[in-house]
């Protein structure tokens, strides 16, 4: 996964980054060191051996990412791994061997980018605990990490290696829940971790958007929803993340529409490539990953293949990748089926759907088309108790409940949960972790079936 800095794109480094690693790994060093060390062991510290000990590293793992600049300069790196420590366990602790960034980058906001990224890509590998190590006399790290969330754990260690003795501090932090818990679905050639992100809010919290989708990503979020009638989305989105990671998958919407004034409008089949044109311009993109047809509540009963059959002809001509629908029957997805192949299902559903949308669900997952509710984590008001047990059960959020239990219907669910609160965006991805038991998914779901008279 690649994810994008402010001032840098933070990405998984290659064997040709050997040398340019090595001199940021250099300077970095000397400067951080000078001082704290010994001079002639700073002076030992060449580019030479350190490039030779690079290409070693890196022909042989891949657990190092590197900060790049727009220029491609490497900017510093760090590198992961499973604990090392006699008391750490491996399978759940991971470490940060090291993080180094060339001096000209300090200061820049690219250092704690790159420690997030960091902190994220542990977090992807199913660790739950990180720790490093830090020399007890650099307070400029110290003041790093402990701004990153790190703190000391008590353990320390004696170091003769430089020919000086020099005692380090370990630093321990928990690490954030990751989408990537969630497990992932295919929307066609495109691989999308199932725990996604719905971009509707964003135009009504723009003061916080920006932070909101990088703090996404830092999360493992690699599938955003988005219309470009969802105010101003899709230039947040491309402000926040252009350029893209590598793995990001955009989804979003045509056949609603804006007008200038503001006023909505349905758009004819011919209208469309101007509606898909505009999300590309304001996603900065040449091509859409996925488009959804949305059904206006007026067509539940029509025929859509007139505006399906113009959006595969934009598939064909390379405007778009893929082709799902939304507020559909399914009716409507046998019609598509028959124009093009269709990669996901988008309507609305959670606690509470009537029997026949469950059974719509488990129609789609037969036909191995992705299932994406939107209002999947609405509530009602009272909950209903079988909610509010669950969540006390597992120290859950009512939200986080409704998110698990769309999750578990199926594997081929899901879930684009939106805020523009940093701290309820971190709890919907959470709800990755929460696995619901058999009784707990049937009486959620019993509960959600209309009551007989």
């Amino acid at each position: 996964m690649t994810s994008v800095a402010n001032h840098a794109r933070i990405r998984p480094a290659t064997p040709d980054d050997a040398e340019a690693i090595a001199s940021a790994h250099v300077s970095s060093w000397q400067a951080a060191y000078r001082g704290l060390l010994p001079q002639d062991v700073i002076d030992r510290n060449d580019l030479a051996s350190r490039t030779a000990t690079w290409r070693r590293i890196l022909a042989a793992r891949s657990d190092v990412l590197v900060a790049e600049a727009a220029d491609h300069t490497i900017l510093g790196f760090a590198g992961l791994s499973p604990s090392r420590d006699e008391d750490g366990d491996p399978a759940t602790t991971g470490e940060v061997q090291a993080i180094y960034l060339a001096p000209p980058a300090w200061g820049q906001g690219t250092g704690r980018e790159l420690m997030a990224a960091a902190v994220a890509r542990l977090a992807s590998t199913g660790f739950t605990r990180a720790t490093l190590w830090v020399l007890d006399t650099n307070a400029r790290a110290r003041r790093f990490y402990e701004a990153a969330g790190w703190s000391p754990d008590g353990a320390t260690k004696s170091d003769d290696r430089h020919g000086t003795p020099i005692t380090e501090v370990r630093y321990a932090r928990p690490l954030p829940p990751h989408a990537s818990q969630a497990g992932t679905w295919r929307l066609g050639d495109l691989t999308v971790r199932r725990m996604g992100f719905g971009a509707m809010r964003l135009g009504e919290q723009t003061g916080r958007a920006v932070e909101v989708l990088r703090r996404a990503v830092d999360l493992g979020v690699n599938h955003i929803d988005t219309a470009a009638f969802y105010f101003s989305a899709n230039e947040l989105i491309r402000r926040a993340l252009a350029p893209y990671p590598d793995d990001l998958v955009i989804t979003t919407k045509v056949w609603p529409g804006r007008h200038a004034s503001g006023e909505w409008y349905w758009a004819s089949p011919a209208q469309l490539r101007g509606q898909v044109e505009e999300n590309l311009r304001a996603l900065g993109r040449d091509h859409l990953d996925v488009v959804n047809l949305r059904v206006p509540p007026s067509g539940s009963t029509g025929s859509i293949a007139g505006h399906f059959a113009a959006l595969a002809e934009l598939r064909d001509q390379g405007l778009i990748g893929h082709l799902g629908v939304s507020n559909v029957t399914p009716a409507h997805v046998a019609e598509a089926l028959a124009i093009a192949p269709v990669v996901c299902v988008q309507n609305r559903y959670g606690v509470g759907a009537a029997p026949a949308e469950h059974d719509f669900v488990d129609a789609c997952g037969a036909q191995g088309i992705a299932y994406t509710p939107f209002f999947a984590i609405a509530t009602s008001d009272p909950e209903p108790a079988a909610i509010t047990e669950t969540a006390a059960a597992h120290g859950a959020t009512a939200a986080q409940v409704r998110l698990a239990w769309t999750l578990q219907r199926g594997s081929h669910v899901l879930a684009i949960p939106g805020t523009g609160n940093p701290g309820h965006l971190a709890e919907n991805v959470a709800a990755a972790t929460l696995r619901l038991t058999d009784d707990e998914m049937a009486l959620i779901t019993t509960v959600a079936k209309p009551q007989e008279t």
